[in-house]
């Protein structure tokens, strides 16, 4: 861009003096109107997100930005709690908003400009959680634009987006990707439009209290629970080994009304991993996909089992080294009958265990049983 303001100058001193002031001041002007977009177009009063309210306009369009080739595009995606992607909103409800800047070719940087309305109205709906680093929301013709505030190398950005409320109806985001090759210069930069329609939901189908798995006998058993059901007609068992390509492996069918139900379902092909996650479909085929819930079999180095005494305190420490779950614990004498049986919760690390009162003296075998399916056992001495 430098050299282009310096070319320009040339030109304009070869005319008569009066166009020559005229043509270098209007030249200055789009010298330092380009490069002020470094920080943010809409800080610097230019909204070029190809939103029909910014009459389609781009920097693409206006000539700010052209003559690259990186092959790129722009994807946006709502993605709820479990970061799985939605394709509609609940009112109200927290999400984060993904922006992802596709290349095929070359080492660009990249710049945006994003923005969110309602279909049709264009109102404006961009409500904005906490900014990443390097990024600001500029408020522009009464509407807000989440944008780079200096040219990021990352070829993603996401931030927390909160839904309107209800009956606000269908919105628009509204992204333009710049892909730039940061030499300074307007040309050799490419500019990549891009939009996200998100419908608003309607009262839920279902309510999900919890979906969640574990490891018995060698197979995956998975249970939920529901809150409230309305015209549901099925639930959906995908299963993946990866946890990113996922396939149906059951269908459950359901009443279609309900003030709440519990279902289970167990795999008995599962072997060493899987990915299972619950999908549901209501009556006019919309569809909810919920939570993924991992499964692995247990090698013994994950847990441990030993007699703990220190400082006056005694019993059996177990490590476990996976997430919560339940456990089983049981004593038996060398004969194999059982003493006594008992379970509780146990967390992530190491878990002190107290040995029940009222044991004989003897030599006892403890067995401590996850719910995953893991055996880990010991010999213990009882002195009392």
């Amino acid at each position: 861009m430098k050299n282009f303001c310096k070319e320009s100058v040339i030109f304009f001193r070869r005319s008569s003096l009066l166009r020559a002031v005229s043509g270098i001041t209007m030249l200055s002007a789009v010298c330092i109107f380009l490069m002020s977009n470094l920080n943010g177009p809409a800080k610097n009063s230019n909204a070029v997100t190809g939103a029909p309210f910014n009459n389609n306009q781009t920097c693409a369009k206006s000539g700010c930005h052209s003559g690259g080739s990186f092959g790129g595009s722009v994807t946006m995606q709502l993605l709820d709690a479990n970061r799985n992607v939605v394709t509609s909103y609940e009112p109200g409800k927290s999400y984060t908003f993904r922006i992802k800047f596709n290349k095929t070719t070359g080492s660009p940087q990249y710049g945006w400009q994003t923005t969110v309305a309602t279909s049709g109205a264009n109102v404006d709906v961009n409500t904005w959680g906490a900014l990443p680093v390097l990024t600001h929301v500029s408020k522009l013709g009464g509407r807000n634009y989440f944008e780079h505030s200096t040219r990021a190398t990352k070829d993603s950005v996401i931030v927390p987006w909160t839904a309107p409320a209800a009956t606000t109806g269908t919105v628009v985001f509204y992204t333009a990707g710049n892909f730039v090759n940061a030499d300074g210069n307007t040309s050799g930069d490419q500019v990549a439009t891009a939009t996200l329609t998100v419908a608003e939901a309607s009262t839920l189908p279902v309510r999900l209290n919890y979906f969640r798995g574990a490891i018995q006998n060698g197979s995956a058993v998975l249970n939920w629970s529901t809150a409230t059901e309305v015209n549901n007609r099925n639930f959906i068992i995908e299963k993946s080994t990866d946890g990113v390509q996922f396939a149906d492996i059951v269908t459950i069918p359901c009443k279609g009304n309900s003030n709440g139900s519990t279902y289970s379902y167990t795999d008995n092909s599962f072997s060493s991993k899987a990915y299972y996650r619950l999908k549901q479909t209501d009556f006019d085929g919309h569809t909810t996909i919920y939570n993924t819930v991992a499964l692995s079999t247990a090698s013994a180095s994950q847990y441990s089992l030993a007699v703990y005494a220190h400082a006056g305190t005694t019993g059996l420490l177990f490590h476990n080294g996976k997430q919560t779950q339940k456990i089983t614990i049981r004593y038996n004498d060398l004969q194999g009958r059982l003493l006594y049986a008992g379970s509780t919760t146990a967390n992530q690390g190491d878990n002190l265990i107290t040995i029940p009162a009222g044991m004989n003296k003897s030599i006892i075998m403890v067995s401590v049983i996850t719910e995953d399916g893991a055996r880990t056992s010991t010999k213990i001495g009882i002195q009392q």
